[in-house]
């Protein structure tokens, strides 16, 4: 028997770090109901061989409840059988197998789980009672099958069962991971919702009862920069949390989408996921299907082509992305290598996963503010993260930085523990929002003159920010004509003025105890959330890169375009360094590395790359093409 532990928040797999990489899978020509009432043995043997020649070593398979189930308290053991088959084949050809065992939901059609009758799928005794006998009952026919990964709860399971507050979501995920693993103790278990959608399961409050998390990414933009990140984004918000993260479920329709642009997208996310610490990712999905007549496929006909291969079985130009990504991640040896810890967060509110009275949050409205910070930060190449603003005030002290951007709500508590974390010597960065920040005098540096009932409007569609160093950065003015408003400053006590505009003070720094807080007068992480395309009308990454030199943040690699990421890894014998493009166009780029340098190797060619010295280090010019990913390995 194969076995799984976690280290370091990477999957172990019989002991060595594996990146699963692969696709959700539904047979070309039997998707969905289809698959087990008409399985075919050589489809799959077919299709697992291409799987496998491509570089998956991973795939999501879905346990259509009908076909596996009548009814209560009855088990189609024929069904079960094939599921078995299903995966002996997939492992012969090196892919493990995750099944999600609740599929109500999928692809745009709920279908009716047969016990459950309408009935509360959270809440109802009777129906919690069926979900732990239907969970045990194929645990415990399958469990002996090595080619078994993990054991997923759901598909999408709030678009079928209805969406559900925090408390309920934690209840329910704690119950049916307790059952799971009183099958299954070995493998590993997680929730398959998708997490990262309002009123489906908060990763902050299942943590406790998964061993990974899987977050599902279809992220749509008015800009296609902060799209772009979203992937990665979905990946380090999860994976902060201390657990290892697979990015479960991300693609796209190439009957919307052109498919060198679905490369892209697969490029973008695969790269973004190595860079944010992620240990897998699962394309949606493996072909496109030629069952334009039957449900889901004939009302939602884009569902029938997200596939990296073709009705003919033809490989669609992702599957290169795929082969390069699979050539260059398996070259990465982890046990040497490490991301450092990061030296500045972004602080999450925790409204985003509690329910409070007499509160409303717009929580869509929140993960694009806190996605939007995470943009600015990588666009500074700032090492961000982020960080609960229920955790302990030393989890608080552990960063150099910390990033509070236009948030509508913190909690009474967590005032105080940031005035004691810029005590104690650390720098804030804070944005103003009208009726949401608190705004402490003393604190602050500053007398302010809001009025009760009515905002500072700002009327202009541009701001345009002077900084004290002479550079000007302008502002695109969007969003809600109430929180499109200032914090009128009415006297620095103590604080120092370090940009203006033309109505006033925009930005004061006030030194604190030991350390010093940094405020914004102006929400403008909410105003790029409401601007079409914001970050070709503005370069605000700027201040970020003010707010990295302040705080003092160490950045031992950096690049000079700022749609260029940047991950790093750290071994005894150097560097390794993850570069991606996120522009959809080639980009000229210098890499500064600070430090003496040995050698630069290519990971994907092997190729040693020439580098000029530096005062500090040394430099190397570059290009890469559009949404491409490179790795460095950096001998010093």
């Amino acid at each position: 028997m194969s076995r799984y532990s976690v280290e370091d928040e990477r999957i172990i797999v019989n002991g060595k770090p594996t990146f699963l990489l692969g696709v959700n899978y539904w047979p070309r020509r039997h998707p969905i109901w289809k698959m087990w009432k008409e399985f075919n043995e050589s489809e799959i043997e077919e299709e697992a061989k291409q799987m496998a020649s491509i570089g998956i070593n991973a795939i999501r398979c879905f346990i259509f409840c009908e076909d596996f189930s009548k009814g209560p308290d009855r088990i189609d053991e024929k069904t079960i059988e094939r599921l078995k088959k299903f995966i002996r084949i997939m492992y012969k050809h090196g892919i493990y197998t995750l099944p999600s065992l609740f599929v109500g939901h999928m692809s745009g059609e709920d279908w009716e789980i047969p016990w459950r009758l309408g009935r509360d799928f959270y809440r109802d005794s009777e129906v919690l009672r069926l979900e732990s006998w239907f969970i045990q009952e194929i645990i415990s026919r399958v469990k002996d099958e090595e080619g078994v990964l993990a054991w997923i709860l759901s598909n999408e399971l709030p678009l079928y069962a209805g969406r559900v507050d925090p408390d309920t979501a934690e209840i329910y995920v704690r119950q049916m991971s307790n059952v799971v693993k009183s099958v299954d103790s070995k493998r590993f278990f997680t929730t398959g919702d998708g997490h990262l959608w309002p009123g489906f399961f908060p990763p902050e409050r299942i943590k406790d009862y998964v061993d990974y998390f899987g977050p599902h990414v279809y992220m749509q933009d008015i800009d296609i920069i902060r799209q772009t990140y979203s992937y990665g984004f979905a990946v380090k918000y999860c994976s902060s949390l201390g657990k290892p993260t697979v990015l479960e479920e991300f693609g796209c329709s190439t009957a919307y989408v052109s498919e060198e642009n679905q490369a892209c997208l697969f490029s973008l996310a695969l790269f973004g996921t190595l860079i944010n610490g992620g240990t897998g990712a699962l394309g949606w999905c493996f072909s496109d299907f030629p069952t334009e007549d039957i449900r889901p496929y004939v009302h939602h006909h884009y569902e029938l082509n997200f596939g990296i291969t073709r009705t003919d079985g033809s490989e669609k130009p992702v599957t290169s992305v795929i082969k390069r990504f699979r050539k260059i991640v398996d070259k990465i040896d982890w046990s040497q290598y490490s991301f450092a810890r990061e030296q500045a967060a972004i602080v999450v509110p925790s409204c985003l996963y509690t329910d409070y009275p007499y509160t409303h949050v717009d929580r869509d409205e929140l993960y694009k503010l806190l996605l939007e910070s995470f943009v600015l930060a990588k666009m500074a190449h700032i090492p961000v993260t982020f960080v609960r603003e229920t955790e302990p005030l030393d989890e608080f002290k552990g960063y150099k930085l910390l990033l509070c951007p236009s948030l509508p709500m913190l909690l009474a508590t967590t005032w105080s523990k940031l005035k004691e974390y810029v005590k104690s010597g650390g720098t804030l960065y804070l944005s103003y929002r009208w009726n949401s920040t608190r705004l402490d005098s003393e604190f602050l540096g500053f007398l302010h003159d809001v009025k009760f009932g009515v905002p500072d409007l700002i009327e202009e569609g541009v701001i345009k920010i002077k900084l004290k160093s002479g550079k000007e950065i302008n502002v695109p003015v969007g969003g809600n004509v109430m929180v499109r408003s200032r914090c009128p400053i009415k006297e620095v006590i103590s604080a120092e003025v370090m940009a203006k505009d033309d109505k006033g003070i925009v930005l004061l720094q006030n030194k604190y105890g030991r350390g010093r807080v940094m405020f914004l007068t102006i929400p403008v992480e909410y105003f790029a959330i409401n601007v079409v395309k914001f970050h070709e009308k503005s370069e605000l990454h700027k201040l970020y890169l003010f707010l990295r030199d302040v705080g003092g943040v160490d950045v031992n690699i950096d690049v000079d375009f700022p749609e260029v990421e940047v991950g790093v890894l750290e071994g005894d014998e150097g560097l390794i360094v993850i570069l991606l493009n996120h522009a959809y166009s080639e980009v000229p780029v210098n890499v500064d590395v600070r430090g003496k340098v040995r050698e630069v190797i290519d990971m994907e060619s092997d190729e040693r790359l020439s580098y000029e010295e530096t005062e500090k280090g040394v430099k190397l010019r570059l290009a890469l093409n559009k949404c491409e990913g490179r790795v460095l390995k950096i001998t010093t």
